[in-house]
């Protein structure tokens, strides 16, 4: 249904000094709440040049708190970010509605020019960002994934997708950013076991390919399924990453994918959605059978 095109794997500074804000903001906090787990080397050495270049915490941090506080999703934040210039937050674009009314690309134009980071830490931690870059370009590398996209909507994929690594924040779940060209999908590595820190992005492609799938096509159809129910979703997410997984990997793939879903997510009708959806997506009408 859609022309296939390639992924674009990218670091963006952007995004990079929106998740240095979230550093210090109550994100992390909210993070611990959904799930205890360890982070990233980089979101403590990231905390730390922050702390360092802002004695208290930046304009920026107290309009993300705001934000967080009045329910806006970390999609609209990042959205917002990518709005704007780098590194001056020129806005090029308009912000999300939800963030309109606020100063935050000032403000991260403020924070940008004070604390230095690209000159500093990111410099200095250069190899561990193209490490995660490389990782991921190798993990789409001839991706099927605008043309299944297109597929599991029943409609064409008009936006180029840009895959951007994050070693700071968010790092339990991806966050969709949507501007007028680009969806932009921000990832963190796959979450390891109890207190060890996350995982090498190449040490969980299965991981990392079904979170892009499920992610993606929950912000696609996100208008469609509003109004139903949690579990009708969750099935359909994880039904159409069991057969992205048979498609961008192997049969074996899928069904390994299928058989944790249904028992982590306690989706006893997954194997049933998942023969359901076959036909659809072969025959490009969606999954919702449109």
């Amino acid at each position: 249904m859609s022309e296939v095109s390639p992924v674009t794997v990218s670091l963006d500074n952007r995004v990079r000094l929106l998740a240095a804000v979230l550093a210090t903001s109550h994100w992390p906090e909210l993070e611990q709440a959904q799930a205890p787990h360890a982070v990233h080397t980089q979101s403590k050495l990231t905390k730390l040049a922050m702390s360092a270049a802002f004695p208290e915490p930046p304009a920026a941090t107290a309009t993300v708190n705001a934000a967080l506080a009045a329910g806006v999703g970390l999609g609209d934040l990042f959205t917002a970010a990518l709005c704007g210039r780098w590194p001056d937050f020129w806005e090029e674009e308009p912000l999300p509605a939800t963030l309109s009314h606020t100063d935050l690309l000032r403000h991260l134009a403020d924070c940008a020019a004070q604390v230095e980071l690209e000159t500093g830490l990111w410099a200095e931690q250069e190899v561990v960002w193209h490490e995660a870059k490389a990782d991921l370009e190798a993990i789409f590398h001839n991706t099927p994934l605008p043309d299944f996209l297109g597929r599991a909507l029943g409609r064409p994929l008009t936006k180029a997708i840009t895959i951007v690594p994050t070693l700071v924040y968010p790092m339990l779940n991806s966050a969709v950013a949507e501007t007028a060209a680009h969806l932009t999908l921000i990832i963190p590595p796959p979450k390891a076991w109890g207190e060890s820190p996350p995982w090498p992005y190449r040490d969980g492609h299965d991981v990392v390919l079904a979170e892009t799938c499920r992610e993606l096509l929950h912000h696609l159809l996100a208008d469609e399924l509003r109004t139903r129910p949690a579990h009708e979703v969750e099935l359909l997410k994880h039904a159409a990453a069991t057969l992205f997984l048979e498609e961008a990997l192997t049969d074996g793939e899928g069904m390994s994918y299928l058989v944790r879903a249904k028992r982590q997510y306690s989706l006893p009708e997954l194997p049933a959605t998942v023969e359901r959806l076959r036909p659809l997506l072969q025959n490009g009408r969606g999954i919702l059978g449109q």
